[in-house]
């Protein structure tokens, strides 16, 4: 029977309750990237309206800078879900694809390309539909309820998804290698990281089990050889190398083994936090209100409902001095990061602009189209839904809107 070390066993057990309990995290820490390179570009960048993607990046960018990526190696459900795929596939009895070394170099530069790309979409404004990405669709389907329309894995994105489940059986963490582009952002960063894993040349056999066993395709003898430590920054700190290293010519400073333990708890810590500041605009109650002297709203409460993410978004709209005063969301079936992403900037854009007429936020598209379509609905103005490629009008008394006295 093989026996796991303290390390991996405590390694596994925390990708487990990464996967569980925080399966999206990965998806908005890049959300949480865009958002901020798009507010700078735009010039409305203040830290009131970032505190969330702001408090995601301090959990993540300076320990990889200093330490590590832990967050690839212990928390990222993405690269969790492609290490739980080859285990199964050696269980399997499917033989894994060994990468010819120079290729492996060539096609890692491709999650490089592939941020430079994102970064020009971004800088250009234009986004990318959430069904494009496998990243979304494996978010939906982390969770039990996502369970409950398939649609989903009927995208593109879902093909995606397929291709790299399929491929993972044969080539351990092969997204993370060589598609990745959050994965090279902290490659970029961890250049400098403080500990990393070293070789005493006097007790190495030369057996290359080190090698064989980095998920990443880290060549960790030739590494370990010339510099006496692994400089590459590809490493995902999952220490398998030091575990299946016999005679134990691998070490690192026990400090660091620690450090992944409480790195991983503190980025849950602060992410949790991130996704739970105070939502100032779930009322959306804004002082602007009170200096506008006329509206083209007619007074009342209002209620109306749109299509988000997964399901039907109801919210609550009061019009006082024919102004919008106030929009409520009062129900909604989307997931909470990403919905609480879209409500704290729309809501506040509606009341501000005294308008419908605003931009969805990046990386919750579609719960910004769903609270959008509500409140019109509500107020009885028209609403083309380009996630759906329709029109959409709604007369002045139609869709779903009711009056409440």
């Amino acid at each position: 029977m093989k026996k796991y070390s303290i390390t991996q066993i405590t390694r596994h057990i925390i990708q487990l309750l990464s996967f569980i309990l925080f399966p999206g995290l990965f998806i908005l820490t890049w959300n949480a990237i865009s958002s901020i390179y798009r507010a700078i570009l735009e010039g409305t960048f203040t830290l009131s309206s970032m505190m969330s993607p702001i408090l995601i990046l301090i959990a993540v960018i300076p320990i990889t800078i200093f330490l590590g990526r832990f967050f690839c190696g212990y928390i990222c459900a993405f690269g969790s879900m492609q290490e739980f795929l080859n285990y199964l596939g050696t269980k399997l009895k499917i033989k894994n694809i060994k990468i010819n070394p120079n290729l492996d170099k060539k096609l890692k530069y491709i999650k490089y390309i592939l941020i430079i790309i994102f970064v020009m979409l971004w800088t250009f404004n234009i986004t990318i539909d959430a069904k494009l990405s496998p990243w979304n669709v494996f978010g939906v389907y982390s969770s039990y309820k996502g369970w409950s329309d398939f649609s989903m894995l009927l995208t593109f994105g879902g093909l995606l998804l397929l291709l790299i489940i399929i491929s993972s059986l044969f080539v351990e963490r092969v997204f993370c290698r060589y598609f990745c582009p959050l994965g090279a952002i902290f490659s970029l960063i961890s250049k400098p990281r403080i500990y990393k894993i070293k070789k005493d040349s006097t007790e190495c056999v030369n057996c290359d089990l080190c090698t064989k066993k980095c998920p990443m395709g880290i060549d960790v003898d030739e590494e370990t050889s010339a510099h006496g430590k692994v400089i590459s920054s590809e490493c995902v700190d999952c220490f398998k190398c030091i575990d299946t290293c016999k005679p134990k010519a691998l070490y690192i400073n026990p400090k660091q083994t620690v450090s992944g333990i409480v790195v991983a708890a503190i980025i849950l810590g602060i992410y949790c936090a991130g996704t739970m500041t105070p939502n100032t605009s779930n009322s959306g109650e804004q002082l602007l209100q009170n200096s506008l002297t006329q509206g083209k709203y007619t007074d009342g409460t209002y209620t109306g409902s749109g299509e988000g993410y997964r399901g039907t978004v109801t919210v609550e709209v009061k019009v006082s001095d024919r102004n919008i005063s106030s929009i409520t969301v009062q129900s909604y079936q989307d997931d909470e990061p990403f919905f609480d992403k879209a409500q704290n900037t729309i809501i506040n854009e509606i009341i501000s602009n005294q308008s419908t007429d605003v931009d969805v936020v990046s990386g919750a598209t579609y719960s910004s189209n769903g609270i959008i379509e509500a409140v019109s609905d509500a107020l009885g103005v028209s609403f083309t839904n380009p996630n759906d490629q329709m029109e959409n009008e709604r007369g002045h008394g139609g869709g779903h809107r009711h009056r409440m006295e």
